[in-house]
């Protein structure tokens, strides 16, 4: 999954939730409080200005969503009073609201150091892309699986009526 990915789903209205395979300090030039299996929902992305001709898009993390199990995972490494260290939490690095945000390259088509915590169309979606090359949207592919849907269920129901003709000629209904 890239910047790319998570940006289409959000502006189709998704807000993906993920489980991030590194710390987020791998990805971007600075400190990051979220720590390898963290789970966040992308909630929300707007448009970044950088001091260069790149595009930068500010990335809205919410923890929250996996609270006890993120908070297990913060690191004690955070200076909070002097030479003292604490969570990210203790040190005013991250609120208690678990919202972090994170200003990514647009244009950047590394691997994002996540992967997607998935449910219904969207796992399956995930998992067709796995296996295929074509450049399908996931707003694509629902609409080509919706009418693949379509199709078979008319096969269903003709199938079962051809079915059902037998049957009532066979016992004479």
């Amino acid at each position: 999954m890239t910047v790319r990915d998570i940006y289409e789903m959000l502006m189709v209205g998704k807000q993906p939730t993920i489980r991030f395979t590194n710390g987020m300090e791998s990805f971007v030039e600075c400190e990051s409080p979220i720590e390898k299996g963290m789970i966040a929902k992308v909630i929300f992305v707007k448009d970044f200005p950088g001091s260069d001709d790149e595009t930068y898009k500010k990335f809205v993390f919410d923890l929250s969503v996996a609270k006890e199990e993120n908070m297990a995972l913060l690191s004690h490494d955070w200076f909070t009073h002097g030479n003292e260290t604490g969570t990210a939490i203790e040190a005013g690095f991250l609120k208690e609201d678990l919202i972090e945000y994170n200003i990514l390259s647009f244009e950047d088509e590394r691997d994002f150091p996540a992967e997607f915590v998935a449910e219904g169309p969207l796992k399956a979606y995930l998992e067709w892309k796995v296996d295929n090359t074509l450049p399908l949207t996931y707003v694509e592919w629902l609409e080509n699986s919706w009418v693949v849907s379509q199709d078979f269920q008319k096969a269903i129901e003709t199938t079962n009526k051809l079915a059902n003709n037998g049957l009532k000629k066979k016992y004479g209904l």
